[in-house]
C-alpha cells in the first residue's frame, strides 16, 4: 500500500534530518524516495485535476513557486506560520488553501520542495 510506505518514509525521513541534517545522502535519499511515491500515489489514484485555466490552479501554481522561491533564499522550508505571514503579505494561498488544492499535507509538501530545489542545485 502506497500510503503506508510513504508514512514510514517519512518517519524515515524526519529520523534522518533530525540525525544526519537535511543535506546528507541518507536524507536526500528519502526525500527522493517519498517524492517517487507521492507521485505514484497521485498518478495511481488519478485525483481531482483544476482545469488548466482554473484562476484557483493558477493561484496555487504561483504561491507553490513562491514557496519554492523562499525556502531556497531561507534555505530551509518555512514554519507554517512564517509561510502564512509571508502569504498574506504578499498575497499567496494559505498553507491551508496549498493543502487543499494539492490534495496534500503540508509535510508532503515540504518534502516535494526540498526534493524539487535539491534536483536544481
Amino acid at each position: 500500500d502506497i500510503v503506508r510506505k510513504i508514512k514510514k518514509i517519512r518517519k524515515k525521513l524526519n529520523i534522518s534530518i533530525e540525525t544526519n541534517g537535511i543535506n546528507s545522502e541518507e536524507t536526500k535519499q528519502l526525500s527522493e524516495e517519498i517524492n517517487k511515491l507521492i507521485n505514484e500515489y497521485y498518478n495511481s489514484t488519478k485525483q481531482m485535476e483544476y482545469p488548466t485555466n482554473s484562476k484557483m490552479k493558477e493561484n496555487y501554481e504561483v504561491s507553490y513557486k513562491a514557496l519554492k522561491k523562499i525556502t531556497k533564499k531561507m534555505n530551509k522550508f518555512p514554519t507554517v506560520e512564517g509561510w502564512n505571514k509571508y502569504a498574506k503579505e504578499e498575497n499567496y494561498l494559505s498553507k491551508k488553501s496549498i493543502e487543499y488544492i494539492s490534495e496534500m499535507k503540508w509535510n508532503y509538501i515540504r518534502a516535494k520542495v526540498l526534493s524539487e530545489l535539491k534536483m536544481e542545485i
